[in-house]
C-alpha cells in the first residue's frame, strides 16, 4: 500500500477503525445486521473495482478453508461488537473492546508461541489504564449494561483471535485481497437476517454504510493488515489501543466537549504505550 513502516500503518488503520461506533450511532435506522451487510457489501465493490489495478490477486483454493473460517470469526466479532454498541453505549463498548493488547499477548503465546515480551506486556498494561481513564469503572459498572458488555468482551476476544488467526496462516498474503475475501465470504450469512429486520433507509443511514465500508473496513484493515507484515502479533493490539484517542479529538472538535483530567492522564498513556511498542523487542 505505501512504504510506511508496519507500526506506522496499523496506527492509521486504528485510527480509522475507530469510526465504526460513529457508523453504527449513525445508522441507528436500520438493523445490526443489515448495517453490516451494507457496510461489507460497499467493501466489496470497492476493493472488487480497483483490485486489479493495484495488486495482482492470490488464488484461493489453497487457502478457502482458513478463509471461510477467518471470516466467520470477524463476522461473529462484529455482530458481537455492533450489539455491545447498541446496547451499552460508544464509550463503554470500545473501552471493553480496548482489552485487545493483553488478550492478543495471551493468544500470541499460544496459538504462535510467541515469547511474552516483558516491555510489550508492560505496554499492554498501560494501554490498557489509558483506556480504562477515558472511561471510567464505574460507568462499566451499571447492572443495566451487563448484556452489552459481555457482548463487548466477546468482540475483544473474537477481534484479538481475527489478528492472531492472520498473522499465523494467512500473513504473506496482499492486505487489500485479504480484506475483500473476508467480506465476500461474510455476506452470504447475513443475507437470511435482512429479511426479518426493520429498517429506514434514511440519508443517515446511507452515510454510516458508506463510513463503515470506505473508512472503518477498506482503508482500516488495509492498512492494518499490511502493517501486520512486518510487525509481532504482540505489538499490534498495542498500536489498535490509539483508536481510543480519536474520540476524545472528535467530542473537543465537533461537539465542544471539554474532557476532565482523566482523559487527558488516559490519552499521554495511551500514546505512551505506542511509543513503547515502537521500541525494538530482544528476540
Amino acid at each position: 500500500m505505501t512504504q510506511l513502516r508496519g507500526e506506522w500503518k496499523i496506527l492509521i488503520g486504528a485510527t480509522l477503525f475507530a469510526l465504526i461506533p460513529v457508523g453504527v450511532v449513525l445508522g441507528k435506522d436500520l438493523g445490526v445486521f443489515t448495517l453490516l451487510f451494507g457496510r461489507l457489501l460497499i467493501t466489496a465493490i470497492l476493493i472488487g473495482t480497483v483490485r486489479s489495478s493495484l495488486t495482482r490477486p492470490f488464488p484461493i483454493h489453497r487457502d478457502f478453508l482458513l478463509l471461510i473460517l477467518w471470516s466467520a470469526i470477524m463476522l461473529a466479532a462484529m455482530i458481537f461488537y455492533f450489539l455491545a454498541i447498541r446496547y451499552a453505549g460508544m464509550a463503554i463498548s470500545s473501552a471493553l473492546l480496548g482489552l485487545q493488547p493483553v488478550l492478543i499477548v495471551l493468544l500470541s503465546s499460544v496459538l504462535l508461541k510467541e515469547r511474552i515480551s516483558a516491555l510489550l506486556f508492560f505496554a499492554s498494561a498501560v494501554g490498557v489504564a489509558g483506556i480504562l481513564f477515558i472511561v471510567r469503572l464505574e460507568d462499566l459498572s451499571q447492572p443495566k449494561l451487563f448484556l452489552g458488555e459481555v457482548f463487548g468482551l466477546i468482540s475483544a476476544l473474537l477481534i484479538s483471535l481475527n489478528f492472531v488467526f492472520k498473522k499465523k496462516y494467512l500473513d504473506g498474503k496482499n492486505a487489500l485481497s485479504l480484506v475483500f475475501y473476508q467480506s465476500v465470504f461474510q455476506l452470504p450469512w447475513l443475507i437470511p437476517f435482512l429479511f426479518i429486520e426493520q429498517n429506514s433507509f434514511t440519508i443517515n443511514a446511507l452515510w454510516a454504510i458508506l463510513i463503515l465500508g470506505l473508512f472503518a473496513t477498506v482503508l482500516s484493515y488495509g492498512f492494518i493488515y499490511d502493517g501486520m507484515r512486518s510487525v509481532s502479533a504482540q505489538k499490534v493490539g498495542i498500536l489498535q489501543s490509539i483508536e481510543y484517542v480519536l474520540p476524545v479529538v472528535l467530542g473537543v472538535l465537533f461537539y465542544g466537549e471539554q474532557p476532565d483530567i482523566f482523559a487527558f492522564v488516559g490519552i499521554i498513556l495511551i500514546i505512551f504505550s505506542c511509543i513503547l511498542a515502537f521500541l525494538p523487542v530482544k528476540k
